[in-house]
């Protein structure tokens, strides 16, 4: 899942965090709060976002409607604009709220019996997750018709509107101090968790060396963590959010699909291997994620290209770097 790290590398455990349980809690709590809260702003993206990379598929006119297809596109332009395309600029702001899963493989190292309790915290884990998501879009509906759904304005939330049929008016205040909370949850465990990517490479010589180093109280990676934080406020300043969450969107699932066809790649040329994690569905289920992971990323292209060129440009950026650090420590 992460060929940078640490599971098959022989590091010892490190025990900052105690197997990763605080950081699985957090992952949980806030994860589980940010779907409820995003599924609301994603019916915001899909129903009333004026920006022409979003989808409206739900006007008043119906799905494809000339005042909510495409924005501000003309209505013969918008009458010939494939259904695809919006659907998948609208699958990115998605994908952002179920990428957490992800976020368990730089803890490898810290899980006991990872070939066991790793296959289970990913299908688990998006198991819990989607079926959160669909019951809070099934209590929205129930609460709203979806004329309603689709006229809440941009300047409020389905989560919301829906809120306040039964709170009244601090259902907004209510709603912000949600978002606020869960947001810093997740980030707080996806720092935690995305630290040790830097920390697994310093450690392999691929990064600097002095972000390979622990903290001799908590055992956890400071450095690491203070060097991504200070990446990631460069890029806050950078763009908006939608911006930046669809370049990582991007970016991440280009990863994904490499990773992916990996796979083939290693059972052709390393078939006699040790293999601890079992490809259930091999090969038919790694060729349709491949399948799918290339249309999300054609399309991307095509709907949103600022972004998906900005997410190569940031990875490609990194390959001088690589080739240093690979030529300079050639064991690594």
């Amino acid at each position: 899942m992460n060929p940078q790290g640490p599971v098959g590398s022989g590091w010892p455990r490190q025990p900052g965090l105690g197997p990763g349980r605080l950081e699985q809690l957090h992952r949980v709590a806030g994860r589980v709060l940010q779907q409820d809260l995003l599924a609301a702003h994603a019916g915001d993206d899909l129903v009333a976002e004026p920006d022409t990379r979003r989808a409206q598929p739900l006007g008043a006119g119906g799905i494809g409607a000339d005042q909510g297809a495409l924005g501000d596109a003309g209505p013969a332009k918008r009458r010939h604009q494939p259904l695809e395309e919006p659907f998948g600029a609208a699958m990115l702001g998605a994908l952002w709220a179920y990428d957490g899963w992800s976020n368990v493989a730089p803890l490898s190292g810290e899980i006991r019996n990872p070939q066991r309790n790793l296959p289970r915290a990913f299908v688990g884990g998006m198991l819990v997750v989607a079926s959160l998501y669909l019951f809070v879009n099934l209590g929205y509906f129930y609460a709203m018709s979806p004329l309603e759904i689709a006229s809440v304005p941009t300047s409020s939330s389905v989560a919301t509107e829906v809120l306040k049929r039964f709170l009244g008016p601090m259902a907004v205040s209510m709603t912000a101090v949600a978002l606020m909370v869960s947001s810093f949850g997740s980030l707080h465990s996806s720092v935690l968790a995305n630290s040790r990517v830097p920390y697994a490479m310093a450690r392999d010589g691929l990064f600097f060396r002095a972000l390979g180093h622990l903290s001799p109280r908590s055992n956890v990676p400071v450095r690491a963590i203070l060097a991504q934080a200070a990446w990631g406020s460069v890029l806050a300043l950078s763009g908006s959010y939608d911006s930046l969450t669809d370049s990582v969107v991007f970016a991440s699932w280009l990863f994904y699909g490499l990773s992916t066809g990996s796979l083939f790649i290693f059972r052709r040329t390393m078939p006699a291997a040790e293999r601890p994690y079992r490809a259930l569905g091999y090969p038919v289920v790694p060729v349709i994620f491949l399948l799918v992971t290339g249309a999300l990323l054609i399309n991307t292209f095509i709907a949103a290209p600022n972004e998906a060129v900005k997410g190569v440009a940031v990875l490609v950026a990194g390959l001088p770097l690589y080739w240093y650090w690979s030529r300079k420590n050639p064991v690594s």
